[in-house]
């Protein structure tokens, strides 16, 4: 249970850190969208729904596991984030849409460069549209942690061997795609 617990700490930090990264950079104002053999996520009203609306978000996280190779041309290839020296390949990062909604997607790698992590960044939505847009897709999260010290609420939902995570604080949320361990 301590490392279950270490693991979603962990996971949390990494995904408010990512999330903050996000907005250091030059922000990309040309709108990728997936490649033509990618289908199209869009959806006309910008939400998702328990009906199959999700099918973008669950593209976005059957991408785990997945290798390199398998993934750089996805959402018009991303850029890549290497390690300083240039040596090891860390991931990649994605400016796309997902059902009409601005997303920046971050991988995460494993020593076999296959995808680990993913985060999602929704660029222009609040803590409470993300949870309203997965809350759709998804149905009604698990609440796993609530701190009103730091303001903080952590949810879950598990679908097809996915964890999908919120880490929602001061008003910004970190969306989380990981495979279900254990």
């Amino acid at each position: 249970m301590q490392i279950k617990r270490n693991m979603v700490r962990f996971t949390s930090a990494l995904a408010l850190f990512s999330l903050l990264l996000s907005g250091c950079g030059k922000a990309n104002t040309e709108s990728q969208t997936p490649p033509a053999n990618q289908p199209d996520s869009s959806v006309s009203d910008g939400q998702s729904t328990q009906n199959g609306q999700g099918d973008a978000l669950m593209q976005v996280a059957d991408m785990l596991g997945k290798s390199d190779d398998e993934v750089k041309d996805l959402y018009n290839g991303g850029t890549e984030n290497k390690t300083e020296d240039g040596s090891m390949l860390l991931g990649r990062t994605y400016a796309t849409t997902l059902d009409g909604n601005a997303v920046t997607l971050e991988t995460i790698y494993s020593d076999t460069l296959s995808v680990d992590y993913i985060s999602a960044s929704f660029t222009d939505k609040t803590a409470e549209e993300v949870k309203g847009i997965l809350t759709n897709a998804f149905g009604t999260p698990e609440v796993v942690e609530e701190k009103d010290a730091v303001e903080a609420k952590y949810l879950k939902w598990t679908k097809d061997k996915v964890q999908i995570t919120v880490n929602e604080s001061y008003g910004m949320a970190a969306v989380n795609f990981s495979p279900v361990m254990g």
